[in-house]
């Protein structure tokens, strides 16, 4: 069960297992009339070049992960995923119980997993790009699949994209995001998070846990000390000052 469960929140964090494509691709009921297939989009000069970017940016994010250099890799993710992991750090800092408590599972594991596993000194000061670097040169993240990942089909649309992608030789029901900026595509880790939260409640369930009680599993997997319950407890009292 705990492996299962360390699966979901690695795969979750560097991006294997995301936000389907479901609200850009219809899918079509067996008892709707037959439709004459679109044709495939003709990919304009734009795109060959974005998509050339995308596959650019996801590789060298991926290698940079291997070799758990998070400095590297950070210049590879969006300015979403970055404004994702601030909002993650403020909460590790502030948040008090009852609000983690009201969070998806990805972002509540995060703060967890945060307050439980970077020292308190550095969590004070760090910011979302600092504690994405920490985990990635701390090995936080999953290397199984990161070695084996390809992306399949891209579409371009603006300033945004999705790709489709294989790993160990399969097929990822789930898409990746990547978006542009000054030029320059970056890989999109927030929407990932989505897929971690429908899994790991789906997990909880048929564990016959609750969630929270999952989520501690999850870190006690990982972490080498125990889990107790100053994890729900912000590291700035609401009267203390920074």
């Amino acid at each position: 069960m705990k492996i299962l469960a360390i699966t979901c929140s690695f795969a979750a964090l560097i991006g294997f297992g995301c936000e389907s494509d479901d609200n850009s691709r219809s899918s079509r009921s067996p008892a709707s009339p037959p439709q004459q297939e679109s044709r495939p989009k003709l990919k304009t000069r734009r795109d060959v070049v974005a998509e050339r970017g995308i596959r650019k940016c996801f590789e060298s994010y991926m290698a940079a992960t291997l070799n758990e250099d998070g400095e590297i890799a950070v210049d590879y993710v969006s300015v979403a995923t970055l404004d994702y992991f601030q909002r993650i750090m403020d909460h590790v800092r502030k948040m008090s119980r009852i609000d983690v408590e009201r969070l998806p599972m990805s972002s509540r594991y995060l703060v967890l997993a945060f307050r439980h596993r970077i020292p308190r000194d550095q969590a004070l000061i760090y910011t979302g790009r600092d504690a994405l670097i920490h985990a990635i040169n701390n090995g936080w993240i999953s290397k199984d699949g990161v070695a084996t990942a390809e992306l399949t089909d891209v579409h371009v649309e603006g300033r945004f994209a999705t790709a489709g992608v294989r790993i160990k030789n399969k097929d990822n029901p789930h898409r990746y995001h990547f978006s542009e900026h000054d030029g320059i595509w970056k890989f999109d880790l927030e929407p990932m998070m989505k897929v971690m939260n429908a899994a790991v409640s789906a997990l909880a369930r048929e564990s016959n846990v609750s969630e929270n009680e999952m989520l501690i599993l999850m870190l006690d997997a990982v972490s080498e000390k125990t889990t107790d319950d100053s994890v729900w407890q912000p590291l700035i009292a609401e009267d203390e000052g920074e």
